[in-house]
């Protein structure tokens, strides 16, 4: 989320997101996320296709309400979307402050059919406890383990031992913050699942990401090589012209699948 100020220009959500949370406008910006957020899971469906799911945050406010799931439910179903295609990210810092109550929102989201991310992992008090106790589906590290690990022994191995654990748990690995290729080569080769970062992506238009996704869904199948090309081509790019593009991508896709 960007505020782009008329004056000040383009202002950080780390500047004014503590400050709803102090005057007690988060719970608006939050709804408006979630709505937003819903309505172009649906458009991209529509337009495209393909499902390209979306994370959205619960702050440590909204996170405790026990209607939480309800209102969720609402929010997808009035789209036409499936909770499953809507990711939920809780912060490691509200299961510290609230643990009972949020293991109890967490399993009624889930029971709901919300796939649930623990975000910030390290920012906070963590313990291998937590970890445990909290019912969650992805794990995202947070990109103070992930901006050395290319260069600082300890970094890697406190990398390594997460995902270790995180295989044991059976839960999806995220790592944030990915900026270089020496970062990338190393959580691709200990495992990692999912990179998110600078490397992978610069801030783009919302037809640009779908199209990001479109090419993710194609490279499942044998062109592999020409679509793995195609996304290097589109890394550095800000604008691209995705509706021509993808048209022509379905094309070749369509003869390629006549000739099996």
């Amino acid at each position: 989320m960007r505020w782009e100020h008329p004056e000040l220009g383009m202002i950080s959500p780390g500047k004014f997101i503590p400050l709803f949370e102090q005057n007690g406008m988060i719970g608006k910006v939050d709804r408006f996320v979630w709505k937003e957020s819903a309505r172009q899971i649906a458009e991209w469906k529509e337009k495209f296709g393909v499902t390209i799911p979306l994370s959205v945050n619960v702050s440590r406010v909204d996170v405790l309400n026990e209607g939480l799931a309800s209102e969720m439910l609402e929010i997808v179903h009035a789209e036409g979307i499936d909770p499953k295609e809507y990711y939920l990210e809780l912060t490691e810092s509200a299961y510290v402050d609230n643990q009972s109550n949020i293991v109890t929102v967490a399993e009624k989201l889930r029971e709901a059919g919300f796939c649930i991310e623990m975000d910030d992992l390290g920012t906070g008090y963590s313990s291998l406890n937590m970890l445990t106790s909290l019912p969650f589906d992805v794990l995202k590290l947070d990109m103070i383990f992930v901006r050395n690990v290319h260069e600082d022994s300890k970094a890697y191995r406190l990398v390594e031992f997460i995902l270790d654990v995180a295989r044991f748990l059976g839960v999806t690995v995220i790592a944030e913050g990915v900026e270089y290729r020496e970062q990338y080569e190393l959580l691709k080769k200990l495992g990692c699942d999912v990179i998110q970062g600078y490397y992978s992506s610069k801030p783009v238009c919302a037809a640009a990401h779908a199209l990001k996704g479109v090419l993710a869904n194609l490279a499942l199948t044998p062109i592999l090589a020409p679509i793995c090309e195609i996304t290097e081509l589109l890394r550095p790019m800000q604008e691209v012209h995705c509706e021509e593009l993808l048209s022509k991508i379905k094309e070749e896709r369509e003869k390629f699948v006549a000739l099996l």
